[in-house]
């Protein structure tokens, strides 16, 4: 059991730079302060190999862990941890909260002490665990633990160690934001305990296998629509086509962001079946107000790269185009560019032949990525999605905004048409004009609405 810093700066910018807009564009997106943290360990998981963490909010007396926040590793463990005081046996987590320093445990077999805490995590097969105090912005206090498990029994590197200390001041406020607006005063007061909801609606009443199933039953009763967004053309700010996004019409909870279920449909293998029944829908739709308005507008629709690298990806999306009598000539396929990192050589072959068909290909969040010129390269792309987070910035920062330039020129040059996400400001809106950028997206425009409001929406544009 060791505290300890690190001192010699292994993460370079670049590697921070990245971190740091993964981790922010979430917020930007204005989801739930939750999901963002769920976000970041996921970040922190994919930097760490074989590595797996975990967040522990304290109560306001700093006593009890009332919320546990986990990406990869299950709720009920956390629940387990949970129920043992910080001062009585809670493992590097407790020790971490009361020396209010780094806790290092190389194997857990060295601390008896700990044993119940241990044993926890023996069952989940992991051998060694290490835990950073984070801290309210505004004082010493100790608000979370961030703790970090392996299934070996090691030290973690001095370039994990800077990983997670850079990121320490961003995650603090968010954390403290989190708990300002997203738990129960009662539960911060009280002590209560409360239930690890990442992927959840907004019930704690459900276990997993119960959200699972409502997801599946779900997608059965058509409860998965698209919501539409406005993508906006030229000077005039004539419509250019919209963009389909997929939400929950839950029947007790209303509607409800992806940012709830997007990621248990990916994990449990759901997110195929998904994605169709939000794309039949808005090809659907679509079809249907083409002919009513007597004009073309493209449908941009969202695949992960995962999905379109499927053998039957193509035979299934003429199939979901025939049964909707919805021309391919007004689809386009965004596909983001961090799904592409993995899976460019599964997608080439697919996108060829999507492009034969007349569909057009987009990738989304460009520029997020140092491989963004390689996709251009292999892939016949018709368009790139300037990511928001570079015009988040842009009025102060000089970095963005040659960014934004660059990669405007670039497409031009291309013969790519390039959308500006994120617009959110008339400032917003007249850089990036200036810089030649003449299609745009964002909630200065308009957020995304219902079927009918969009119906309303676009009457009024072309009226």
């Amino acid at each position: 059991m060791v505290s300890n810093t690190t001192k010699n700066k292994v993460l370079t910018d670049e590697e921070f730079v990245d971190g740091y807009r993964f981790i922010t564009q979430f917020i930007s997106e204005g989801v739930p302060f939750k999901f963002v943290l769920v976000q970041a360990l996921k970040f922190f998981e994919e930097k760490m190999k074989d590595t797996y963490s975990t967040m522990m909010i304290l109560n306001n007396k700093g006593t009890e862990f009332v919320d546990s926040i986990a990406y990869s590793l299950p709720s009920d463990s956390l629940k387990e941890l949970m129920k043992l005081d910080v001062n009585d046996g809670l493992g590097t987590c407790g020790a971490a909260v009361v020396s209010k320093e780094l806790i290092i445990l190389e194997d857990l077999d060295t601390e008896p002490t700990w044993e119940q805490h241990n044993n926890v995590l023996r069952k989940l097969g992991l051998s060694s665990s290490w835990a950073v105090p984070i801290f309210s912005p505004s004082n010493k206090q100790v608000v979370a633990v961030l703790a970090m498990y392996s299934k070996k029994a090691k030290r973690p590197s001095a370039k994990e160690l800077e990983i997670v200390f850079s990121y320490h001041q961003l995650i603090s406020l968010i954390i403290s934001n989190y708990r300002q607006t997203e738990i129960d005063f009662k539960t911060l007061d009280n002590d209560a305990s409360y239930f690890d909801t990442r992927d959840l609606v907004k019930s704690s009443d459900y276990t997993t296998n119960q959200f699972i199933l409502s997801i599946k039953n779900g997608i059965n009763l058509g409860e998965f629509i698209p919501y539409y967004q406005p993508i906006i053309y030229g000077g005039n700010k004539e419509i250019y086509g919209v963009e389909a996004l997929a939400r929950w019409k839950h029947p007790e909870e209303g509607i409800v962001s992806p940012y709830y279920f997007i990621g248990a449909a990916e994990r449990y293998g759901l997110i195929q079946k998904l994605d169709e029944a939000v794309s039949y829908q808005a090809m659907k739709d679509m079809s249907k107000i083409i002919k009513e308005i007597g004009r073309p507008i493209v449908l941009s629709i969202n695949v992960s790269a995962h999905h379109i690298s499927k053998d039957n990806y193509v035979s299934r999306m003429e199939y979901l185009l025939n049964k909707a009598n919805f021309d391919p000539k007004n689809l386009s396929i965004e596909i983001t560019e961090t799904s592409l990192i993995e899976n460019l050589d599964g997608v080439v072959m697919n996108i060829v032949q999507l492009k034969n068909l007349g569909i057009r290909i987009s990738i989304d969040d460009f520029g997020t990525n140092y491989s963004s010129l390689n996709y251009l390269k292999h892939l016949p792309v018709d368009m790139i999605k300037l990511d928001q987070t570079f015009i988040q910035d842009i009025l102060e920062s000089q970095v963005d905004q040659k960014i934004c330039q660059t990669i405007i020129q670039l497409a031009k040059d291309l013969n790519l048409d390039v959308v500006a996400e994120g617009i959110e400001k008339q400032e917003h809106l007249e850089i990036i004009e200036g810089y030649g950028c003449e299609i745009f997206q964002g909630f200065f425009f308009s957020k995304p609405m219902s079927k009918d409001d969009w119906k309303k929406y676009l009457t009024k544009k072309i009226n």
